[in-house]
């Protein structure tokens, strides 16, 4: 089971809920692995949220994104409880919604850095941190993007054929990556 939640301060809950699949399996589209019929429920100082299956079209992968949303948006400071209940087992986790939203200072776009995987272009954010307080940040851009752009793992030989020409669509690039600043304020 891939249970990963995300909860943002001011938006409903969004929780994404897989089967895990053998490496080899044919089954790996999210429509594939999507663990329908789960129960799902978020419980806070508003009360109890269920989570029901939704969809978005992702337009850069040509494919449906299936998750489980929530109605009642998430409010700083609050702990928030999850339970999912899925095939006979019941998974639950807790967290507090308690630190405070950064800033950003400044934003600046690197054409080329190379490392062991090779060469890329990036992005790099500058905060400032609050001291005294271990803090966790995971880096989520928001851009657009058109029909030009390639599958990564296929670059340039598989065009995206999901959009007009001249279409731009969002497109969310969440980190895989959470550095926290403990002991390094």
């Amino acid at each position: 089971m891939y249970i990963e939640c995300i909860l943002n301060p001011g938006k409903e809950p969004r929780l994404y809920l897989n089967t895990t699949q053998p490496f080899f399996d044919s089954n790996t589209l999210p429509q594939d692995i999507f663990a329908r019929g789960a129960m799902a429920t978020i419980t806070g100082t508003a009360g109890t949220d269920i989570l029901t299956p939704d969809s978005l079209f992702d337009k850069f992968r040509c494919r449906w994104i299936p998750y489980y949303q929530g109605t009642i948006a998430v409010q700083q400071g609050n702990t928030y409880t999850l339970d999912v209940s899925y095939q006979g087992k019941t998974y639950t986790a807790q967290t507090t919604i308690s630190s405070p939203k950064v800033e950003i200072d400044s934003i600046l776009y690197v054409a080329a850095f190379y490392d062991l995987f090779g060469g890329h272009d990036g992005v790099q954010v500058f905060f400032t941190d609050a001291t005294g307080t271990e803090n966790f940040y995971r880096f989520q851009m928001n851009r657009m993007i058109d029909n030009t752009i390639h599958h990564a793992h296929v670059f340039g030989t598989l065009p995206n054929t999901c959009a007009a020409p001249d279409e731009l669509f969002p497109v969310i690039d969440l980190g895989r990556t959470i550095y926290n600043d403990n002991g390094a304020d």
